[in-house]
């Protein structure tokens, strides 16, 4: 194959994955509001949908929303609009999720508590998580 082709495929890759991305962000119904204290996602800087779960978005090389709160039992997910991997490590090893290019993570946090993480590919990236009974 010539490098135009490949150019054209790798193109074609790229741009079905970013359409795949924005339609399972846009599945998930979202609010502006928290459902925990009432203020506008926007004053906090938190995706929340409409069951309490959360979304933090990956850009600019740093998450965007590094600290979340939400109720025992919801699922943060984490969603990469950026062309490099990242990892999503929690300091105390209790989970590791590497997402990919483009791409959408999730993880249900089932215990109470403060769940610090970073990326252990740029570890400037950090974040935390405190989930409430």
């Amino acid at each position: 194959m010539n490098k135009r082709i490949i150019i054209i495929l790798v193109s074609i890759v790229v741009i079905a994955s970013a359409v795949v991305a924005v339609i399972l962000i846009k599945s998930t119904k979202t609010t502006s509001v928290n459902p925990k204290s009432g203020r506008l996602a926007s004053q906090i800087g938190i995706l929340y949908n409409d069951n309490g779960d959360a979304g933090v978005e990956i850009q600019n090389m740093a998450f965007q929303q590094p600290d979340v709160i939400i109720p025992k039992g919801r699922t943060v997910t984490w969603i990469n609009y950026e062309r490099t991997p990242h990892t999503i490590t929690s300091d105390n090893n209790e989970f590791n999720i590497e997402i990919g290019a483009n791409l959408v993570a999730r993880y249900t946090f089932k215990k109470a508590g403060v769940y610090t993480y970073h990326c252990n590919l740029h570890p400037i990236e950090t974040g935390k998580i405190t989930v409430v009974n």
